[in-house]
This record gives C-alpha cells, sequence and structure tokens, in this order.
C-alpha cells in the first residue's frame, strides 16, 4: 500500500488558500502597484534559480538532460497539453478569461520544478520527514495571491498538476529511496534551478520560453545520474 502523500496535499491546500485570498484582494491594488510587485518577483526567481543552479556538480549532465528533455518535450507537446488542458478548464470555470491558461501552466511549472519540490518530496518519501514541504506551502500562499493577481484563477487549479507530481516524487522516492543519493539531489535542485530561470525570464517578458517542454529533462538526469555518465 503506497503512503499517502501528506506533504503534497498540503501544498495542493496552500495554493488554493492563497488564490482565494488573491482572488478578493487584488483589486485592492493598482495596477501600477501590482506591476512593480511582479517585476520584483521576477528578480527574486531569477535569483533563486541562479542560486539552486550553482548546486550542480556536473555541468555536462545538466547540458545533455536539458538537450534531450527538449526534444522529447517539443516532440510530445508537453507545454501545448498543458495549454489544452488549460482551456478546457477555461472554458467551464473562468466564462473565457483570456490570462487563464496562461496562469495555469505559469503557475503548474513553478509550483512543480523549485528545489523545495523536489526534495520536499524526497525527505517526505525517503524519510518520512515533511518539513520542507510544509515551508514551501506557506511560501506559495504568497506566490499564489501574486499569481492570481496577474492571471486569475487559472492559478488555483495548478494545484491539481502540484498533487499529482509531488505527490508522485514521493511515492516513487519511498520505493526507490535507495537510488536518490545526495548528489543526485543536487543535481535535480540545480537543473530545476535553470527552469526556474526560464520562469524568471518569462515573467520579465524577455523571451517567451515553453518551460513545460522541459520537464522531461528531469527523467533523462535521472537516467544519466543512474548510468554514471
Amino acid at each position: 500500500m503506497f503512503p499517502f502523500p501528506l506533504g503534497a496535499f498540503y501544498n495542493a491546500l496552500a495554493i488554493i488558500f492563497g488564490g482565494i485570498i488573491g482572488i478578493f484582494t487584488c483589486g485592492k491594488f493598482s495596477e501600477k502597484y501590482k506591476t512593480s510587485l511582479y517585476t520584483v518577483i521576477a528578480v527574486v526567481f531569477l535569483y533563486m534559480g541562479i542560486n539552486m543552479a550553482m548546486s550542480t556538480v556536473s555541468i555536462l549532465q545538466i547540458i545533455i538532460s536539458l538537450i534531450l528533455g527538449s526534444i522529447s518535450g517539443q516532440y510530445l507537446g508537453i507545454h501545448n497539453i498543458l495549454e489544452r488542458f488549460g482551456e478546457s478548464l477555461r472554458k467551464r470555470f473562468a466564462n473565457g478569461s483570456r490570462s487563464f491558461a496562461s496562469g495555469f501552466v505559469n503557475s503548474s511549472v513553478f509550483f512543480c520544478v523549485g528545489a523545495m519540490s523536489i526534495v520536499g518530496a524526497l525527505n517526505e518519501g525517503i524519510q518520512g520527514d515533511r518539513t520542507l514541504l510544509i515551508a514551501k506551502s506557506v511560501l506559495d500562499i504568497f506566490i499564489s495571491m501574486i499569481f492570481v493577481s496577474n492571471y486569475g484563477v487559472g492559478v488555483l487549479f495548478s494545484s491539481i498538476v502540484v498533487f499529482v507530481y509531488i505527490g508522485a516524487l514521493t511515492i516513487l522516492s519511498s520505493l526507490l529511496g535507495s537510488f536518490f543519493s545526495e548528489t543526485l539531489v543536487n543535481q535535480l535542485s540545480a537543473l530545476g534551478g535553470i527552469l526556474v530561470i526560464c520562469i524568471a525570464i518569462n515573467m520579465a517578458d524577455i523571451k517567451k520560453i515553453e518551460v513545460a517542454n522541459l520537464l522531461p529533462s528531469f527523467v533523462f538526469l535521472v537516467i544519466l545520474h543512474l548510468l554514471g555518465l
């Protein structure tokens, strides 16, 4: 019987809670202040991503994983799949809000690829310690509030992706805990940092990067590590 991923459940609830608060408070702030705050958050995300990326112990593994992951993600059309899923939810629940799909995709990727998502899920799965995921949940309340003020209710539905992703990683790590060495955790966190940098670039409107198409890079990174390459 699989252990219930309680940390992932808390995280999903936190996103919903923060999003609901954001819905009722976003009208209290002028566009000028929201834009300023959004810019600051983008810079903070950029800093977080760079800081995470610096934990790598093998840049070659990261590069190869990103190349293979990008090709696979583009071939599978992961970004388009999430976009279509977001659009289907928009049509049903958001009464035509144009930013719904963008909010769903961007927040889903951001909430999933952070270092605390990976390390927190591994800690709960391997050691039964969900401290990091609880800390992440508290942080995500505020991030969800900010995302909702810019993207709308699509952010709330990212909680589904977060629960499935972190929950699956928690269960997988509990079954295969011996394969997740400290080196591999550092590599996964570094790769997550690079994806966070990509999200920051998207937020700053520097260049549009389909970050979701890079998610298979995590799979290739684990494979490369296990093969000792």
